[in-house]
């Protein structure tokens, strides 16, 4: 919560600082109301500060196949709602390369990163069909 207060004062820099600390605490977070904070701190983060060194920490996030079931479907999350909102060239950037890196999770041994990662697919595409 301390940093979503602290989120208007950070410039890009100072974002991509704390990105690879924040993928970090996502990844060793178990409590949910937390990784919820932290997960809508990199989106409001990224969607501000849509540097391409940004995009492609979430994207290559998404190469990580040793990942834990909660972290993936942060990172699905997280990916969906940033390629919702995008727009102008990052968005088309991002949604070059954003469906390849979810369509391996449909093969995940768990149940929930699949259905999950169905969903997420699903809306992205709708959302690139609604904007022709």
């Amino acid at each position: 919560m301390s940093l979503l207060v602290a989120f208007p004062a950070l410039n890009s820099d100072d974002f991509a600082q704390r990105l690879p600390k924040l993928w970090s605490a996502l990844s060793s977070e178990s409590t949910p109301s937390i990784r919820y904070f932290i997960e809508w701190f990199v989106i409001l983060g990224l969607l501000k500060h849509h540097c391409d060194g940004n995009m492609e920490s979430l994207l290559n996030r998404l190469l990580e196949f040793s990942l834990p079931t909660g972290t993936v479907i942060s990172l699905l999350t997280i990916n969906m709602h940033v390629g919702i909102k995008l727009d102008g060239q990052a968005k088309v950037e991002f949604f070059k390369m954003v469906f390849h890196r979810i369509l391996p999770w449909f093969l995940h041994n768990n149940h929930m990163v699949r259905m999950f990662a169905l969903f997420v697919y699903h809306r992205l595409w709708s959302k690139v069909i609604s904007d022709g």
